[in-house]
């Protein structure tokens, strides 16, 4: 352009201040508007309109009549050129809506003013309009008000109000009553009732009642029974208190169970009465009265008897000591001594024995102790002492000789050398010393008495006397001649006689009295009275003489009136008495101790004062007060100048701080200081204001935090904090009350409106997160991962979400992949089945006759089937069937004859070739659809003999035909039952075990059904009544022929779905998949949810309205996040504390102040300082307890509320070997890991790490135990083994990722073949090897051999077994071929037995009777069974059954893919197979039905290790080298397994040679017999050759087949003990055979 008046079309769209300014629309690229050149076309330029009103203008861009044919208004707010597509459509009035460019879509809200719903509005009721669009009218709903229930579609909703889902609920059923309000009109209010739970009584209005309950009444009377019940407290709440008592005479009671019952009859019956006096005990209380008391005396008595009084005795003279045993409180023997003797009177008493004196002793008798069996002298020696004018005296009575002779008064006896002991005394007078030493005693006021001393032999007889004290003085008597020592207490003594005594003079002033000598006479003294001090001889001490100090006694008017503290002591003071003496009292005073100033007041505490602050200080020295205070800088106070030591120091401001007696610790508030303070009020935060100061330790110079204002959080120490504010705090509940609950986030703390609701995992927000407001949250089960999501369930599957709403849970669905279709809610499909038939149906109906297609196993491949229709039976794998009919299970007309039907041809175009056979002993020629002529021997010939058989349709037989009365009725197969004389047997056909021609076959095993046959009956209406039962849980039974479809109600399989969501289960088709759908159960509503559970609904308000206070309480939010749920308030932590809601109740909130901001919490304070921050409770109702912790190598101790004070003290830290706040410890070892320290320095803490040890593998973890595992790796993906396996039909696999060694060459389906460790042969399917072809054979009559020579499909037959036994008839194959029988096996009774046990009958010897065996069919094996069925058994393990179905059902694919070892238990019995663990592996670790969850290693016994060749299991050529034969070592597990399965493979070599062995014989044979009829030139045709060369043959097949059993026994011997070589001959015992004429020979 030229600069003025264009500018390039490029520039900027804003470009409004420029000189030229460009008006329209800028591209993106750069071009204008409409007119948006091609970038090759920058060149050109345009001029644009300025002005244009899109609404009336015609432009490429305006409306034309875009909203008037829709009735709406044009709206062009710019007519601005640059402004197109701007214009809008409105809605018109009462419409509402409008839309930029386009016709609005209108919406009308009839709850709008001036609309119909103004009549909800008008009666206070709430108007809501689920539909607005302007074609939805009337179906406006009016809402009854909370707590109001009911709704009306246009019109007014009629309201009820139930009290008893408001405070009934709360006062009532919260606590397990019945609440009923009988009239719910809003106006009806306080009438609710509410009753007590059944089985108590009680109701109340608007009240909790008071519950009765007589348990006795209800569970009491069962629980007692026939005892008598009692409840003593009927209120409800005391339950199991009711008490059963015995019915008398017997005992016994208990409380909430019925009583133990006994009958004492010590307490009631004889033992009371027999047993009174002695111990009576009943050993046996339970049984009635039986008189087994005991009697038992009571000790010291012994005695006791049963049922009667026991005899009691004791002898208390037994001899000895108490023998050992002897009863408790039995008294000793009585001992008598060896001078008496002791007699018991009687035994039955007790203290009646007796001590007998021996003779000359006076026989004394003393009962119960010994006797005093005296002897006087005297009454010997009397004469002696007369004759000496003396008397005999026997002091002794007991003692012997002890008499003496005495003198007769007043003579005494004169002492001399010995005594007067059996002999006469030495008698003298005395003649009175008193008379001539008397004055001695008188002198001294005492009297004198004479004596003679006799004791002492050399005592003079002279000068014997002595002095007495006369009254009232006393003492001791005088001696040798002296006074005697008297004394006399004058205090004491009152009396006329004394004179000198004190006489009561002292009391009657009182004083007391105090003699000091009592040898004294006239010296005693009066004392004053306590607590006085004085005294006077002879007369009372005047009262002024009395001395009295008061502050040092105790008296009612001293200082201590008792306490034994004085009163002036008790305040520090001293007291002072004032006069001394008693008659002064009170004159007492306290003073004050120095150098304290006093007031004092007598009798009574002083008023003491003292200013410490400006005194000096107590005696001794030392500061005043005041200099104390002075030196560190402080103001000194006495506030009490009375007392000591009270005085304070007190901080200078602006410190602060006191302290008494001593100078004070002085803090400082730093957020007083102006600077300070400023720095904090200057910063602030938003909207929300300036920080706050504040000084967490006073004590700590330059600790001060600026704490930023609520309700943002965070605080810095000594400067402005950094703020924040989490807006989920404000606006949390917005994100919380959402339909779904979501949480909120605040992604930036320093700015607002940025809060935003995120989904709460595992729902995700479909449209984003909700800014400032509620998100869109959706939950995709098939996504995400959850308690109720799929969680990759479906598997290759389809997985779907029904309803993706974040509430809808488990409605998620799998669906096959196509062309299955079929689907299962909330799992995966077991089996997603394809219908055959609908693709080969057409294959079917072209058979002749046409047939039925019937796909056996949807879930498999290749398993449709045609099927003949009936009568005919047949059934042919992928193709047309061969039909078989065989017509003789349509008629009974050889039943009623008691014969035999045979249809010639079962084929079903072979009709009316039925025939009647004679059934033996019987013989006829059959005849051809009709009753055969039948002749019979002995009394069986007899018409009306054999007509009682027939007519039962049984046969006759005739035992022995000479004898008479004999004959019998014998059941005909496939009949059984016991014979009958004369008369029918009772036979029975069980047409679900039998073969014949109605019976049920495999029938109803074949589609897993149950066979039952209920009427066993042989003929009739009981033929073919069979039926075929579904197996549980599936339901349906049909008569004849297999259910089609069992019915299922799939509720029993779904129903747990239902019933976690509180909703019932209803299936409406049984027979019907999908059909079960969950119900809302009453009072909820919601229709019915199909597969999944209902959408239900209820009503119950905001609970948070009754709940919000006990959140409250706990500085929690109460949050009900559904009105539809009750029950379901919960409290939720406030911010920043954390922690679950719970419901119902307050939340156990958590608070780490460490890691949160909030006023509280320790911000950066502790990491600033290189710290660790450490709350010691995290409980968030705890808080400001948080501390900084020193982070090693530093250490310290730990600070509350301010970094801690560290140093270091090492430089060198192993922290896997240390120990210290950051060491590892046992944190690696105790996994069995390896710990390291990547730095071992104390400048590198926390860098420690465990990591796994070999052979285990994991990351190395830091700061904990790491995840160890075995390092799986799959072999199949080595280079080595890629490409060992031909991949055109077979794929290599590996069983066990974890352990080396376990790949193998697998054949792919159909083949089961495989090879470990190398290629597989995989050969073309073997159909015999279907467990269902063999079934078809070996059920067939005769059982026959399934052979299958054709590798194309469908090619099986069932062949004939020949007469030896052996399968394989050359002249007779087909599918369903007619087969003879041999020997005993042609007779039907005979081979019925075996048939009718799943088995074949063979005759190994068809000339010998009685040698038929029973032999295993199709693929059981086992030893044939003589004369009987035999005991067979079914290897669930063996490979073949995994032929024609799935590998997932087949046992031994199951436990092979895990690498495990498949066993079959009890081969008797399906599903008793388990996998094994293989070694290395733990062998002894097995699970049923599956495989071992984990196989574990377990170390073996160390044996030799075996040069075997390699495993092989496939049908490929075994490994050449043969290897000798170890012996096994026991326990060794699996690797004896291995042994023994190549120990097999060794045996059957040996049984190949011997097989060769014998081919040639055979070949040998015929040769040599072939020369020996050449030579001797016999003639004889090909079939007699052929016959004697198969004997010859056969001769010598018997031969090697001998020397081959003899091999086998040898080599088997090796490894048998000598044990089970005799348990195994003892085993076989020989066989007699009864010899017979040939059948050639009889004819």
């Amino acid at each position: 352009g030229d600069g003025r008046n264009w500018q390039w079309n490029d520039f900027p769209h804003n470009n409004k201040a420029s000189r030229n300014p460009i008006t329209g629309f800028v591209c993106e690229w750069g071009g204008v508007g409409e007119l948006c050149m091609e970038k090759t076309d920058l060149t050109r330029v345009e001029k644009f309109v300025t002005e244009i009103d899109e609404c009336v203008e015609d432009c490429a861009t305006c409306a034309h009549d875009t909203c008037t044919a829709f009735e709406q208004e044009c709206n062009d707010p710019e007519h601005d050129g640059t402004s197109l597509s701007d214009w809008t459509c409105t809605c018109p009035f009462p419409q509402v809506g409008f839309e930029v460019a386009a016709a609005a879509d209108c919406e009308l809200d009839e709850c709008a003013p001036g609309q119909d719903g103004e009549a909800c509005t008008d009666v206070g009721q709430t108007c809501t309009d689920p539909v607005k669009k302007v074609s939805s009218t009337e179906d406006f709903v009016c809402v009854c008000p909370r707590p109001q229930v009911g709704q009306m579609t246009n019109g007014v909703a009629t309201c009820v109000l139930d009290e008893c889902q408001i405070v009934g609920r709360l006062k009532c059923t919260s606590f397990g009553f019945q609440c009923h309000d009988p009239n719910q009109a809003p106006s009806s209010e306080g009438d609710w009732e509410c009753s007590c739970a059944p089985p108590s009584e009680g109701k109340e209005v608007a009240k909790q009642p008071t519950c009765m309950l007589d348990e006795c009444e209800h569970d009491g009377n069962v629980v007692c029974g026939d005892q008598t019940c009692e409840d003593p407290d009927k209120l409800a709440s005391a339950r199991g208190d009711f008490t059963c008592t015995c019915l008398s005479p017997m005992e016994g009671t208990d409380t909430g169970k019925a009583a133990v019952c006994t009958q004492d009859e010590c307490k009631v019956g004889k033992g009371a009465e027999l047993c009174q006096g002695q111990t009576c005990t009943d050993a046996d209380t339970s049984t009635p009265v039986k008189e087994d008391f005991l009697c038992e005396c009571i000790a010291p008595f012994t005695g006791k008897a049963t049922g009667v009084a026991a005899t009691c005795q004791i002898d208390e003279c037994r001899a000895g000591p108490d023998p050992a045993g002897a009863p408790a409180g039995t008294p000793p023997p009585l001992d008598c001594g060896a001078d008496q003797k002791c007699i018991e009177p009687s035994k039955a008493k007790l203290n009646d024995a007796e001590c007998h004196c021996h003779p000359p002793a006076e026989a004394k008798v003393v009962m119960a102790r010994v006797a005093d069996c005296s002897w006087d002298e005297c009454s010997t020696h009397t004469q002696t002492c007369l004759s000496a004018n003396q008397h005999c005296h026997d002091p002794d009575h007991n003692n012997a000789p002890d008499w003496v002779c005495q003198c007769i008064p007043p003579q005494v006896s004169v002492p001399v050398d010995t005594d007067g002991q059996q002999r006469p005394a030495q008698c003298q007078d005395p003649d009175g010393d008193c008379k001539e030493h008397g004055h001695i005693c008188h002198n001294a006021g005492q009297v004198c008495d004479a004596l003679v001393d006799l004791t002492d032999p050399h005592t003079p007889f002279d000068d014997l006397f002595e002095c007495k004290c006369t009254s009232p003085s006393y003492g001791a008597k005088g001696s040798n001649a002296a006074a005697a020592l008297c004394e006399l207490d004058e205090c004491e003594t009152v009396s006329d006689d004394c004179p000198s005594c004190e006489n009561d003079v002292c009391a009657a002033a009182g004083q007391t009295c105090a003699d000091p000598s009592t040898s004294v006479q006239g010296d005693w003294t009066c004392v004053c009275a306590a607590p006085s001090a004085g005294s006077k001889a002879g007369a009372p001490v005047p009262l002024g003489e009395c001395a009295l100090n008061e502050c040092e006694a105790q008296c009612p008017t001293c200082a201590d009136k008792g306490a034994g503290t004085p009163l002036c002591a008790t305040a520090g003071q001293m007291c002072v008495e004032g006069a001394t003496t008693a008659d002064a009292t009170g004159d007492w005073q306290c003073q004050c101790a120095a150098p304290l100033e006093f007031r004092a007041t007598t009798a009574a505490l002083a008023t003491c004062s003292l200013d410490e602050c400006t005194e000096a200080a107590a005696a001794g020295g030392g500061d005043a007060a005041g200099k104390v205070c002075a030196d560190a800088g402080q103001v000194c106070h006495d506030p009490a100048p009375g007392t000591l030591g009270d005085y304070e120091c007190s901080c200078a401001a602006p410190r602060v701080g006191s302290a008494v007696a001593a100078a004070a610790e002085c803090t400082l508030n730093e957020c007083s200081v102006p600077s300070n303070r400023k720095t904090c009020t200057d910063a602030t935060f938003l909207a929300y204001g300036a920080q706050e100061c504040r000084d967490p330790s006073e004590a700590t110079d330059g600790d001060w935090v600026c704490v930023c204002p609520a309700p943002a959080a965070g605080n810095a120490t000594a400067g402005a904090a950094s703020c924040e504010v989490d807006e989920c705090l404000m606006h949390g509940e917005v994100c919380e009350r959402a339909a779904t609950p979501q949480r909120c986030a605040d992604p930036d703390r320093a700015a607002l409106g940025d809060w935003v609701c995120g989904c709460v995992a595992p729902a995700e927000a479909e449209v984003g997160s909700g800014a400032q407001r509620a998100a869109a949250c959706m939950l995709d089960e098939c996504t995400a991962e959850c308690a109720t999501c799929a969680n990759g369930a479906c598997g290759g599957q389809t997985c779907a979400d029904v309803d993706r709403a974040p509430t809808s849970r488990n409605d998620w669905t799998c669906t096959c992949l196509p062309p299955s279709t079929d689907s299962a809610p909330g799992r995966a499909v077991e089996v997603c089945t394809v219908d055959e038939c609908i693709a080969h149906a057409a294959t079917c109906e072209a058979a002749t006759p046409p047939q039925t297609c019937e796909d056996n196993d949807p879930a498999a491949s290749g398993t449709w089937e045609c099927v003949c229709a009936k009568p005919a039976a047949g059934r042919g794998q992928r193709g047309a069937a061969a039909c078989v009919r065989n017509e003789c299970a349509e008629t009974e007309a050889c039943a009623r004859a008691g014969q035999r039907c045979k249809d010639r041809n079962e084929a079903a175009t072979s009709l009316n070739d039925w025939e009647c056979r004679c059934v033996a002993p019987a013989i006829g020629a059959p005849a051809l659809l009709a009753p055969a002529a039948c002749s019979m021997d002995g009394e069986c010939a007899d018409a009306a003999n054999s007509a009682v058989c027939t007519a039962a349709g049984q046969r006759c037989e005739d035992p022995d035909i000479e004898s008479d009365g004999d004959w019998l009725c014998r059941c005909i197969a496939p009949a059984r039952g016991t014979s009958a004389q004369g008369a029918p047997a009772a036979c029975t056909l069980d047409e679900c075990s039998t073969a014949c021609p109605s019976c049920a076959g495999t029938t109803c095993t074949r589609q897993g059904q149950q066979c039952v046959d209920e009427d066993q009956g042989y003929r009739g209406a009981a033929l073919g009544d069979w039926e075929c039962r579904c197996a549980a849980p599936k339901t349906g039974s049909k008569v004849g022929m297999a259910v089609p479809a069992c019915g299922l109600n799939e509720c029993s399989v779904h129903g747990a779905v239902c019933a976690g969501n509180g909703q019932d289960c209803i299936d409406a088709d049984t027979f019907a998949d999908g059909t079960w759908q969950c119900e809302c159960r009453a009072p909820a509503m919601g229709a019915p949810g199909n597969q999944r559970p209902a959408a239900c609904v209820f009503d119950f308000g905001d609970e948070c309205a009754t709940h919000s206070a006990t959140c409250a309480a706990a500085g929690q939010r109460c949050v009900d996040p559904s009105t539809s749920v009750n029950g379901d308030w919960a409290c939720h932590c406030s911010a920043p504390a954390v922690g679950a809601p719970r419901t119902g109740g307050v939340a156990a909130c958590v608070l780490d102040e460490c890691d949160e901001k909030c006023d509280t919490c320790a911000g950066e304070m502790c990491t600033a300082a290189g710290q660790e921050c450490v709350d010691a409770a995290t409980d968030a109702a705890v808080r400001g307890d948080w501390a900084c912790r020193c982070v090693a190598p530093a250490t310290g101790e730990p600070s509350t509320g301010a970094p801690a004070a560290c140093a270091v003290v090492s430089e060198e830290l192993d922290e896997c070997a240390g120990m210290c706040g950051t060491c590892a410890g046992d944190a690696c070892s105790a996994a069995g890991q390896e710990c390291v320290d990547v730095r071992p320095s104390t400048q590198s803490t926390g860098d420690w790490e465990c990591r796994c040890r070999l052979p285990l593998a994991g990351p190395p973890r830091r700061g904990g135990a790491t995840k160890c595992e075995v390092p799986e790796v799959d072999e199949c993906q080595l280079a080595a083994v890629r490409d060992v396996c031909d991949t055109r039909t077979s794929s290599c696999y590996d069983t066990d990722l974890a352990v080396d060694d376990t790949w193998e060459c697998r054949c792919n389906e159909p083949g089961i073949g495989y090879e470990e460790l190398g290629p597989v042969s995989c050969a073309v399917l073997n159909e015999c090897d279907d467990a269902a072809n063999v079934a078809v054979c070996a059920t067939g009559h005769p059982p026959q051999q399934c052979v299958d020579n054709d590798p194309e499909p469908d090619t099986w037959e069932c062949h004939c077994y020949l007469e030896s036994g052996e399968g394989g008839a050359w002249h007779v194959m087909g599918r369903y071929p007619h087969c003879p029988l041999f020997g005993d096996c042609n007779d039907d009774t005979v081979s019925s037995v075996c048939e009718g046990a799943g088995q074949r009958c063979h005759d190994p010897d068809v000339s010998t009777d009685g040698d038929w065996q029973c032999v295993c069919a199709g693929q059981e094996a086992g030893p044939a069974g003589e004369q009987g069925p035999a005991v067979c058994s079914f290897d669930e393990c063996a490979a073949a059954q995994c032929v024609g179905g799935a590998r997932s059902s087949c046992p031994h694919m199951v436990c092979h893919d895990e690498n495990q070892a498949c066993e079959d238990v009890d081969g008797q019995k399906r599903n008793t197979w388990q996998c094994r663990c293989k070694a290395p592996h733990d062998t002894t670790r097995t699970a049923q039905r599956a495989p071992v969850v984990q196989c574990i290693d377990r170390p073996h016994p160390v044996s030799p290790a075996p040069t075997w060749a390699p495993k092989t299991r496939s049908p490929a050529a075994p490994a050449t080298p043969v290897p000798t034969l170890p012996v096994p070592v026991q326990g060794a597990g699996g690797a004896d397994e291995e042994e023994c399965s190549t120990w097999l493979a060794c045996y059957w070599w040996v049984l190949l040679v011997l097989l060769l062995l014998l081919c040639c014989s055979c070949a040998l044979a015929a040769a040599l017999l072939l020369v020996r009829r050449r030579a001797a030139g016999k003639t004889a045709n090909d079939s007699e050759d052929w016959q004697n060369t198969f004997a010859a043959g056969k001769e010598n097949e018997t031969s090697n087949e001998d020397t081959m059993r003899e091999a086998s026994k040898s080599l088997l011997a090796e490894e048998m003990s000598p044990a089970e070589k005799g348990s195994e001959e003892a085993a076989a015992p020989a066989a007699p055979k009864k010899s017979k004429k040939s059948k050639r020979e009889e004819v």
